[in-house]
């Protein structure tokens, strides 16, 4: 059930990562981009590949994420 008037929720309604890059990976990526004049950093593979196939089709993106979306209520 979804939280009221401010109250903390106990569950996000999305499902749980264990592979978690970590904080020094992280940095490192941040770092890199930032000496690289770097608009954006795109920080996972899947991410890059999701960038690529938004240009390519954006409905199919689209309708990917409703269904992650979806699935995570």
């Amino acid at each position: 059930m979804a939280p009221r008037r401010g109250e903390a929720s106990e569950e996000t309604g999305l499902p749980i990562v264990t592979e978690v890059m970590g904080v020094e990976e992280c940095a490192r990526r941040i770092a890199t981009a930032i000496a690289r004049r770097e608009r954006e950093v795109v920080m996972t593979a899947r991410g890059k590949i999701g960038l690529w196939l938004k240009l390519l089709a954006p409905s199919l993106i689209d309708r990917i994420a409703k269904r992650a979306i979806e699935r995570g209520r």
